[in-house]
């Protein structure tokens, strides 16, 4: 609901009864959440620090589904650092992990994020290739948020 002070004490909280009760996965989703909070903060050290932990517990657990989330966060970290041809391998690594496990969601949320990233590099074409990609999958899933806010990205690069 936006108060990042209060979601980070009961990410902790929620942090000690993962870790009591050796819930592996859900120790790196709550992680991940943690790092997603300190960058919304502005805390990208912290945050860069709880991704990768996130990234080295769901590897070990071979949990690809979860990985897809905390790759797209570090994707989304570097690009929030100006960082965009970091951004943009790490949205491309993501991509192709989507693409293996069928995640279609978070392929066209990648595929917008993508576009973001090469239009920052000045490639207007492949940012509309990309997000015309990502329009298309957002339809098919009836996803009207993703649609709309797609949508609305593209009108933006009309005017490029």
């Amino acid at each position: 609901m936006g108060n990042l002070e209060q979601a980070a004490e009961h990410y902790e909280i929620a942090l000690q009864l993962a870790i009591t009760g050796d819930l592996r996965g859900m120790i790196a989703e709550i992680r991940n959440q943690q790092g997603s909070i300190a960058r919304k903060a502005g805390d990208f050290i912290h945050a860069r620090q709880f991704y990768e932990e996130a990234r080295k517990e769901v590897e070990k657990e071979r949990d690809k589904w979860r990985l897809t989330g905390i790759l797209r966060n570090l994707a989304r970290l570097e690009f929030q650092l100006d960082n965009f041809a970091a951004a943009k391998d790490g949205f491309v690594e993501t991509i192709e992990l989507c693409k293996q496990i069928n995640r279609k969601d978070m392929l066209y949320g990648c595929q917008l994020r993508l576009a973001e990233a090469e239009l920052k590099l000045g490639n207007v074409q492949k940012a509309r290739t990309l997000a015309l990609a990502a329009r298309n999958g957002f339809a098919e899933l009836g996803m009207k948020r993703d649609l709309q806010i797609t949508n609305q990205f593209l009108d933006t690069l009309s005017l490029t």
